[in-house]
């Protein structure tokens, strides 16, 4: 994970503010909330200190599961806040490249959930932003080790080139 790396780097516990929901992915009930920030809160490498969300009351329900940290509906905010190392977006797929650019901008390293952007112009102004700003930049596929991940990788592991279906 970006942050976990970055907390190996530095000797200290990286400090990450995570983004979510008022609904649905960042929802104190799934998601963000059930699965992501707790995670975060029981790192040894990490250390939770902030939950954005569009509703306070979200934000509030999620940073009470986390001892200490601040919540807020003010991304920008939370981005210039300098205790905060590394961004976790758990927001709706049309807001990845804009929030990410803005951590990005901001010096924070990111990891976004999938998808990483929508389109190939998202994905362009995420490589600029990083070239200006060289911060980490990671995707979680919370998937990939899913029992019928495996399986297709174990099938396809021999494979060349594409499957031609007749």
């Amino acid at each position: 994970i970006v942050a976990g790396a970055l907390a190996r780097e530095t000797g200290r516990p990286s400090a990450v503010i995570g983004l979510t929901e008022a609904r649905g992915v960042g929802s104190a009930r799934g998601g963000a909330g059930q699965s992501l920030l707790p995670a975060l809160a029981a790192s040894d490498s990490l250390r939770l200190v902030g939950v954005v969300s569009a509703s306070g009351t979200s934000a509030r329900q999620l940073a009470e599961k986390g001892s200490g940290v601040f919540a807020s509906t003010d991304y920008e905010e939370a981005l210039a806040r300098p205790e905060v190392d590394a961004v976790l977006l758990a927001t709706r797929h049309h807001l990845h490249v804009p929030q990410a650019v803005a951590a990005i901008r901001a010096g924070k390293h990111v990891l976004v959930e999938k998808p990483l952007a929508l389109d190939a112009e998202g994905i362009r102004l995420l490589a600029v932003s990083l070239r200006e700003r060289p911060v980490r930049l990671a995707v979680g596929f919370n998937r990939r080790h899913a029992p019928l991940a495996r399986t297709l990788r174990e099938l396809l592991a021999g494979r060349t080139g594409p499957l031609h279906g007749t």
